[in-house]
């Protein structure tokens, strides 16, 4: 037996003797065929393959030979490979890794990975984009906690579900006015300090638990800030005063707040938080002052 236990850590790298008796099956054996596959399908996981990290979650769950059962070891496999855009692995999340049970926490931690599931396979085919209903089994407000857990969860990954998608870059593009004067520029500011106002509360009362109407109108506004950073300091506009120069205080001014909004984090992506509507605040602000600077001088 412990020849065989040898045999098997050191075929499998990242396992030492003492972790592969936990791991396999008393009567596994390294001429196995069943253990040569399971090692080729492991393999392919520790590289991110997919179906990989399906098929081996499974062998942890069900505890299908060689190895015993983990059910903790497949939702971490199955985590990962949902983190890495697989749609199966989610949906094992969503069917196998929790109890049949009523209560709130399990019910909601079932519909994050089912909502992680559906919003996985909107990011692979953004022309088939639809709601995503509430089940039967779950409150409304049990709902929108894990809606918001599943858009936590893949904001931390590489995949852009289709809501953030749409958050970030909206279907009807915003397009920076002619900001050729102070009045133009203030403006502007105005309009968006108005639409900001109205979008801000929901966020900074709710934070992530915000509904998805809420996020898209914070996030619709928060875009055209950022655009407003991206294109809007280069040029500066003319003050009405026709003011030609500045004094050197002036300018340093002029440049530090330039400086200040160009550096500025204007997130457009959900989830928000406070320190997102705070940021997008002072950045208006700033703007304003740097408005009456141009306009006023020191």
């Amino acid at each position: 037996m412990l020849m065989t236990v040898v045999g098997l850590a050191q075929l499998s790298a990242q396992d030492s003797p003492a972790t592969a008796v936990q791991k396999f099956h008393e009567s596994a054996k390294i001429n196995d065929e069943r253990v040569k596959i399971f090692l080729e399908l492991e393999a392919k996981a520790e590289s991110g393959d997919l179906e990989a990290l399906r098929q081996v979650g499974e062998y942890y769950h069900f505890g299908r030979f060689p190895v015993m059962k983990d059910p903790e070891k497949a939702k971490i496999l199955w985590t990962k490979g949902a983190s890495l855009g697989s749609e199966d692995c989610a949906s094992s999340m969503h069917l196998h890794a929790y109890p049949n049970s009523n209560e709130t926490e399990i019910i909601i931690e079932k519909t994050k990975w089912r909502i992680i599931q559906l919003l996985i396979r909107q990011s692979k085919s953004p022309r088939r984009q639809s709601e995503i209903e509430r089940p039967g089994d779950i409150s409304g407000s049990s709902f929108e906690e894990a809606k918001s857990r599943a858009r936590s969860f893949l904001s931390a990954t590489s995949i852009a579900p289709a809501s953030t998608k749409s958050s970030a870059n909206p279907s009807v593009k915003f397009q920076l006015p002619n900001l050729s004067s102070v009045n133009d520029a203030n403006a502007l500011r105005t309009d968006l300090l108005t639409e900001f106002r109205k979008a801000q509360g929901p966020i900074y009362n709710n934070q992530e638990n915000a509904s998805e109407s809420h996020v898209a109108a914070y996030a619709a506004i928060a875009y055209k800030i950022k655009t407003l950073q991206e294109k809007g300091l280069d040029n500066l506009p003319a003050p009405s005063s026709k003011k030609t120069s500045y004094n050197e205080a002036a300018e340093r001014k002029i440049y530090d707040l330039q400086s200040q909004l160009r550096n500025m984090d204007i997130k457009t992506r959900a989830p928000f938080n406070r320190k997102d509507t705070n940021n997008a605040q002072v950045f208006l602000d700033r703007y304003r002052d740097l408005l009456d600077t141009i306009e006023r001088g020191l």
